[in-house]
C-alpha cells in the first residue's frame, strides 16, 4: 500500500463493502519526509506553513498496528486511545494509547486482536467512568460476524474482561460504529444480518456483554445497513443514519427512543434517488446542537456527485433539510465518510479525498458555521503528513484529534492535533 490513495470509488466500498486491500494508485506521496511529531505546522500541499496542524504519530506495521479507520478519543489526562483495523502481533487490529511526553508522545499497544476476540475494529474505542475501554470489531470472532471486547485496566496495562461474538444465528452482525454509553447500557449499530438481514441497533450491557437486539432495520422503508456510531439527545433518543433504504432507496437518518428491550424508530429524513441536489448515501455520524438541528454528511450525491454537509431542523410535523455545502472535489474536497463534529458555533469535519496539487485524492480538513456560512479549508493532506482521513474527529479543549487511514512517515496511517 505503501505511496498509494483511495480512490472515492474504492472508499465507498471500504465502508460498505468491507474490503481492504488490492487499493488502486491514485497519486505519489512528495517525496520529503514528515517526523512523527508535530511542531508549529507542516508543509501544505500549496507550500504554505498550515499552522495549528501536528503530526503525533505514525503507524510502523506489525507488531504496531496500521490503517486506523476510526477516529480517537481523548481522557481528562490527555491520553489518546484509538484502534487500527490491520496489523498489531497477530494482523487483526489493535487497540493503542498514546500517552504525551514533553512536545511528543509515546505509543504503547493496549491490545491485539488474535480473530478469535475479533477481527478489524473500525471505530474509537468507548472508556467508561472506570477506565474501561470497550470496542468493537467488524469481523472475526466465533461466528466470523464480529465482536465487542471490554478490556479492563491493571497495574501495568489493559486485561480483556469480555468478549461477545456478533451472528449467532439469526442475531445480526458486522459492527461498523462503536459504542455509545447511556447508564449501563451499550448502543451500537451492525451492519448484516438481524431479522430482516439489513442490521440492526443492538444493546450490551455494560457487565457482562449481555446482548439485546433492540431494533430491525429492513422492515419496509425504515432504513438498511446503518454504517455510523450513534448519538444521543439530552431525553435519550438515539440518532443515526443509514447507508441504504428509506422511500428512495438512497439512505436515511433515523431517531430511534429505547423503552426496556426495544423501542420505535422514526426515520426523519429520506434520502431520494438521483441525488443530484440532495446527497445520498451517508456513512457517517449525525451531530446534534442544543436546539435539536441534526447535522450529518452524505459520501455521494450533491451537484459533482461527491457528497454534502445538511441541516435538519425540527418542524411541527417533520424535519426540514438545508443543504450548507456541496463538496466538488480538488481542492474543495470530496467524499466525506465521517460526519461533522460541533464545536461552538462551527461544524468541524474531513473529506477522504480531494486534495491539493502534491496529491489529489489525499483528503482534507474543513469547517463551516452552523448557519452554512464561511466553509474553508484548513488543512490539505499532502501524503507524508497522513492521507485518507475516514474517522470523527474529537474534541478535547481547544483542539481536535483525528486518524489518517494512510500516509504519513511509514503510508500506513497518522494520528494528528489541529489546534483551530
Amino acid at each position: 500500500m505503501t505511496g498509494d490513495t483511495y480512490s472515492p470509488r474504492t472508499l465507498r466500498a471500504l465502508l460498505a463493502g468491507f474490503a481492504l486491500f488490492a487499493l488502486p494508485a491514485a497519486c505519489s506521496f512528495a517525496s520529503s519526509p514528515v517526523p512523527a511529531t508535530g511542531g508549529a505546522g507542516l508543509l501544505g500541499t500549496k507550500g504554505r506553513v498550515e499552522k495549528g496542524f501536528s503530526v503525533l504519530y505514525s503507524f510502523q506495521g506489525s507488531p504496531d498496528g496500521a490503517t486506523p479507520f476510526a477516529g480517537v478519543v481523548v481522557d481528562k489526562s490527555g491520553n489518546i486511545f484509538g484502534t487500527t483495523f490491520v496489523d498489531g502481533a497477530y494482523n487483526a487490529g489493535t487497540v493503542f494509547e498514546l500517552t504525551p511526553s514533553g512536545s511528543s508522545y509515546s505509543e504503547t499497544i493496549v491490545h491485539s486482536f488474535t480473530s478469535t476476540d475479533g477481527d478489524g475494529p473500525v471505530d474509537a474505542p468507548l472508556e467508561d467512568a472506570s477506565g474501561n475501554l470497550y470496542v468493537t470489531t467488524l469481523q472475526g470472532g466465533e461466528f466470523g460476524a464480529g465482536t465487542a471486547v471490554a478490556l479492563s485496566p491493571t497495574g501495568g496495562g489493559y486485561a480483556e474482561s469480555g468478549v461477545f461474538a456478533f451472528g449467532n444465528g439469526s442475531e445480526s452482525g458486522a459492527p461498523n460504529a462503536g459504542f455509545l454509553e447511556e447508564g449501563t447500557t451499550l448502543y451500537a449499530t451492525t451492519s448484516s444480518g438481524g431479522k430482516y438481514g439489513a442490521g440492526a441497533i443492538v444493546a450490551l450491557s455494560s457487565s457482562g456483554l449481555s446482548y439485546s437486539d433492540v431494533h430491525d432495520f429492513g422492515n419496509g422503508q425504515d432504513g438498511a445497513y446503518p454504517l455510523s456510531n450513534l448519538v444521543a439527545d439530552s431525553k435519550g433518543a438515539l440518532y443515526g443514519t443509514t447507508v441504504a433504504g428509506g422511500t428512495g432507496g438512497q439512505g436515511t437518518v433515523f431517531k430511534f427512543v429505547p423503552s426496556g428491550s426495544a423501542g420505535s424508530e422514526t426515520v426523519i429524513w429520506n434520502f431520494q434517488s438521483g441525488g443530484k441536489v440532495d446527497g445520498n448515501s451517508p456513512n457517517g455520524g449525525v451531530a446534534l446542537d442544543a436546539n435539536g438541528n441534526v447535522y450529518g454528511t452524505t459520501s455521494a450525491g450533491g451537484t459533482d456527485n461527491d457528497g454534502i454537509l445538511f441541516e435538519l431542523r425540527p418542524g411541527k410535523r417533520e424535519y426540514r433539510e438545508s443543504i450548507l455545502h456541496t463538496f466538488a472535489g480538488g481542492p474543495d474536497g470530496a467524499v466525506p465518510i465521517a460526519g461533522p463534529t460541533l464545536k461552538g458555533k462551527f461544524l468541524y469535519g474531513s473529506t477522504s479525498s480531494g486534495s491539493g496539487s502534491v496529491c489529489v485524492a489525499c483528503g482534507t480538513l474543513f469547517r463551516i458555521e452552523t448557519s452554512g456560512t464561511g466553509y474553508e479549508i484548513l488543512h490539505t493532506f499532502g501524503g507524508n503528513d497522513g492521507a485518507n482521513p475516514l474517522g470523527n474527529l474529537f474534541v478535547s479543549g481547544s483542539a481536535l484529534y483525528g486518524t489518517t487511514s494512510n500516509g504519513g512517515a511509514n503510508s500506513l496511517g497518522v494520528v494528528f492535533q489541529f489546534v483551530p
